[in-house]
């Protein structure tokens, strides 16, 4: 790619991100693409991610605000952000060198497309892989993304969107964490189709303390979105599916960690959701 095109902004929200910023932030550096910022949004951390983040110098944008989420601090490193498409790439990801170029060559050759993701690579900790590798939709993906599994747009770290189409559907809801990028890609897909790379372009790291693990997060999110978007959506067959599934997954993660009267409530919404 040229270094005359688009500037690509790469939106790095961070909290308490130290075991693991310094090699995502590499992974932006190395990428093949030109011209390429880095906004990196410290929400507050308390560990040693400021000093990981002085470290890389004039690389980056170094902006600190006080804790107030990952939808707040993606939101933040929109606004100091000056690239024509972005991308929010989780603290703990990674990404391959050659993601944001073949991403950027998609959107210039489709102007139609609202955003591209590629194919995830799931690994533990360390980056090892895990043998998992998540294929996202591409197109119309409204109805893939209400049937929720398999994911139709796997995680935020693997998207570039055009600034436009925030401009025209809005940002990430700051009521929402860990599926904010979920209700975006569902205002994403009632207006845009959208595209995929066919090969690998992101690193997904699974930890302990990865956001997926928060269970009552989750629901508390889902259930915001199934208010915010059953005028909208209710109709649809999938939209039945969409709550089956997730409060079925709810139920399970509930028994698996052997919160039983939980888990049976649940199977109960679960059940209902998929009759009514």
């Amino acid at each position: 790619m040229s270094s005359s095109g688009p500037i690509v902004s790469v939106v790095i929200p961070a909290y308490n991100a130290a075991p693991f910023l310094r090699e995502t932030i590499e992974s932006v550096l190395a990428q093949t693409y030109e011209p390429v910022e880095i906004v990196l949004v410290d929400d507050g951390s308390t560990d040693g991610t400021p000093d990981v983040a002085a470290s890389f110098a004039d690389a980056i944008l170094y902006v600190r605000q006080a804790n107030a989420g990952v939808s707040s601090a993606r939101n933040r490193g929109l606004e100091e952000a000056s690239g024509v498409y972005l991308c929010f790439l989780d603290a703990d990801d990674w990404l391959y060198p050659q993601d944001l170029a073949r991403k950027v060559e998609l959107l210039e050759a489709r102007p139609e497309l609202a955003l591209a993701h590629g194919l995830v690579e799931v690994t533990g900790p360390a980056l090892e892989p895990s043998g998992e590798v998540l294929r996202g939709a591409e197109g119309e993906v409204l109805d893939a993304l209400l049937n929720l599994i398999p994911p139709a747009i796997p995680c935020p770290s693997n998207v570039l969107i055009r600034r436009s189409v925030l401009a025209d559907v809005g940002v990430f809801d700051e009521e929402l964490s860990t599926s904010a990028d979920y209700d975006l890609w569902l205002r994403v897909a009632c207006e845009f189709p959208v595209g995929r790379v066919d090969e690998p372009s992101v690193k997904y790291r699974r930890h302990e303390g990865a956001m997926f693990t928060d269970v009552e997060a989750q629901r508390r999110d889902m259930e915001r979105i199934f208010r915010k978007h059953r005028q909208r959506l209710g109709t649809k067959p999938a939209w039945r599916t969409l709550r089956w599934r997730f409060y079925r997954s709810v139920a399970g993660e509930y028994r698996r960690r052997g919160r039983w009267l939980a888990a049976v409530a649940f199977a109960g919404r679960a059940f209902w959701a998929r009759i009514r």
